[in-house]
């Protein structure tokens, strides 16, 4: 499939042919463009502050649309299979189109070169975004204006055609990428330092001069207290011969 993208794309426009003919292009009809079951309700474009939780549980890739789905996966990232109608299958999409997926094939598209920058020239302002209903409708505008140039499509390996997507799809692989973070932020990141304790090997030759010190404390305590004793005796038998009263 990959061979047959690379061999349509040499005679089609290239990203700038795209974007001067969208100007006065009308935007496309949509009203096809759902060609599969929905997705589920919980599915449903997350444009919350949950931009630390994809840092950690996604590994984002700015050159491709979807992480979650491998190369002509029709299989939605929250694991919910998607069912096509053959009959609105595309044979070869356009130059104009998104292509969902990952892989070399989709990056270089000319549809996601442009897909890349402008969520670029977004991010930003996502990412500073406090409320969802703003983040939300920056979402929204990409996607309306993306769509004028073309259409969001999905390789399904079964049936070896493409999809094009609906719009729900198409906002949540939108607001994926706004919510990722550059490659170049995400190497330069610092890792935590972890302490490594290091327990000392065992020595038998310093077990035995502690051994030692310990014997010699022991005997110098035993000394000293033998030696108090002694004196404290010699007092009483002193005051005894004196006819003094013991202390």
């Amino acid at each position: 499939m990959e061979k047959t993208i690379k061999k349509s794309s040499m005679d089609l426009p290239t990203e700038e042919s795209i974007e001067k003919s969208s100007i006065d292009q009308p935007p496309q009809e949509t009203s096809s463009m759902a060609p599969f079951a929905p997705v589920s309700e919980h599915r449903a474009v997350s444009d919350g502050n949950d931009h630390e939780n994809d840092q950690n549980a996604a590994l984002d890739n700015d050159n491709h649309i979807d992480e979650e789905e491998e190369e002509g996966s029709s299989t939605a990232s929250g694991g919910e299979v998607m069912q096509f109608d053959p009959a609105q299958g595309i044979k070869e999409p356009k130059s104009s189109d998104i292509l969902c997926g990952r892989g070399r094939s989709t990056s270089d598209h000319p549809a996601n070169v442009l897909f890349r920058e402008l969520v670029n020239g977004n991010k930003d302002a996502y990412q500073k975004a406090k409320r969802r209903d703003e983040k939300t409708k920056i979402t929204c505008d990409l996607v309306d204006r993306l769509r004028r140039h073309g259409r969001f499509v999905l390789f399904d390996p079964k049936t070896k055609l493409w999809y094009e997507v609906s719009e729900e799809y198409a906002r949540e692989k939108v607001s994926h990428s706004l919510r990722s973070r550059p490659m170049e932020q995400r190497r330069n990141r610092p890792r935590l330092k972890t302490k490594v304790l290091r327990v000392p090997k065992h020595s038998p030759a310093l077990d035995d001069v502690v051994q030692h010190i310990l014997q010699d404390q022991q005997s110098i305590l035993k000394a000293m207290m033998q030696k108090e004793s002694n004196r404290m005796a010699a007092e009483a038998i002193m005051r005894a011969t004196l006819g003094q009263p013991s202390l």
